[in-house]
């Protein structure tokens, strides 16, 4: 079997969904008897039994032009050179894209969970048809800075630091092989990158691990109950979250969950006929805890979500999605009960409704769809196939 390297600048628990399905990954890797080493700017990681672990505090970074500087330095590192030289596939994950520039003659899969490559803030606006034409521009950056941080200097900062990015994407076409989770992703970097085509799969991320099986038991909540884990930031829709809930809480019973919103304490708010229960951020398995329980995930993005797994979970935990039609979205909930509660567009109004519609049900109708809902996305993502897929990408050293 190949020996490969994962240089993932952040690795599980740090981090969110990308860092999870990498760490899936290596799992799978670690389980069909590949020498797998991991090298992180985590210092303290979940670890999987017969997988080496190398911090390196050089990927541990505040800003990305942070990490790109350090990466220069990494690359002509001896004890990095001897790891490279000793392996045969680089497997990068995350966005430590400079360092393919030091790699020679050996095999590199990009794994996309965000588009670095095109855009410095990663994000571009949904639907991506309506900003074609700003797509890799300095432009799209500052709009979307200033939108996130709501402050003009972080636009401005933003815009600045895309002429930098425009590095990535001319590294990025070093790869060998790209994965995206989505063909909607994939569509979107050829547009920008049409040389990279013929060498992107598309694969989704790996389903949630089969540990999530302990929250099945996880009795639903008996009032209608909400939760949004977004946090405050403004690209995953959190005032548009704000506003459903308030509008929802002025017209029926219920309990409302929002994670990631307070600083440190919990608050508790009674708004008309709502409790509001607002969270800090917290550990991936106590948000879990609460979104089995709840009756629906609030999802109001507003970006092209490349994999949103947060959605993926709710589904796996029976309880369904209220999302925008945003990025993967739309191919996710397809050919489950979930799909009639997207919500296609942006409007307050819209989202309200399907939530309601949700919210209003019986609870023993309730919980009939959310065990429907469980089966048909266990059905449709089944671990075994996509771990399969996975594998046969890193079997092909001669990729």
């Amino acid at each position: 079997m190949a020996n490969i390297l994962v240089i993932s600048e952040k690795y599980w628990p740090e981090g969110g969904g990308a860092e999870l399905a990498t760490h899936l990954i290596v799992k799978y890797l670690s389980e069909d008897n590949f020498k797998v080493i991991v090298l992180t700017g985590t210092s303290h990681v979940q670890r999987i039994s017969n997988v080496d672990y190398i911090y390196n505090p050089l990927l541990n970074y505040t800003r990305k032009v942070q990490l790109w500087a350090n990466t220069l330095l990494l690359g002509k590192n001896a004890k990095f050179k001897r790891l490279i030289d000793n392996v045969d596939i680089v497997y990068l994950p995350g966005i430590a894209y400079p360092l393919l520039s030091f790699i020679r003659n050996k095999k590199t899969i990009v794994h996309l969970h965000n588009y670095q490559p095109i855009q410095y803030l990663q994000f571009i606006p949904a639907p991506y048809e309506s900003y074609e034409r700003l797509i890799g521009s300095p432009l799209l950056d500052y709009y979307m800075g200033k939108l996130e941080y709501e402050k003009r200097i972080y636009g401005l900062m933003a815009a600045f630091l895309a002429l930098l990015n425009r590095v990535n994407k001319l590294i990025a076409r070093k790869a060998s092989l790209i994965i995206c989770p989505s063909r909607r992703q994939a569509n979107i970097l050829t547009l920008k990158i049409p040389e990279v085509s013929e060498r992107i799969i598309v694969i989704p991320n790996p389903p949630p691990p089969t540990t999530l099986t302990q929250y099945h038991n996880s009795k639903k909540f008996r009032t209608p109950t909400l939760v949004y884990v977004g946090g405050r930031s403004q690209i995953k829709g959190f005032k548009l979250a704000c506003e459903v809930v308030k509008k929802l809480s002025s017209e029926m019973k219920l309990n409302a969950y929002l994670l990631g919103v307070q600083k440190s304490s919990n608050k508790v708010i009674v708004k008309n006929k709502g409790i509001i229960h607002l969270y800090p951020r917290m550990p991936h398995d106590e948000a879990l805890k609460i979104v089995s329980r709840s009756w629906i995930l609030l999802f109001t993005s507003i970006t092209e979500e490349p994999f949103p797994y947060t959605v993926l979970e709710a589904l796996f935990l029976g309880t369904p999605p209220i999302a925008t039609n945003v990025g993967e979205v739309p191919e996710i909930l397809e050919g489950t009960d979930a799909y009639r509660y997207m919500v296609k567009s942006f409007n307050i109004e819209d989202i309200v409704q399907k939530s309601k519609e949700v919210l209003s049900l019986p609870f023993e109708v309730f919980v009939k769809l959310s065990k429907s809902i469980m089966v048909q996305i266990k059905e449709k993502y089944s671990w075994r196939q996509i771990k399969e897929q996975y594998l046969n990408i890193f079997r092909r050293v001669d990729l």
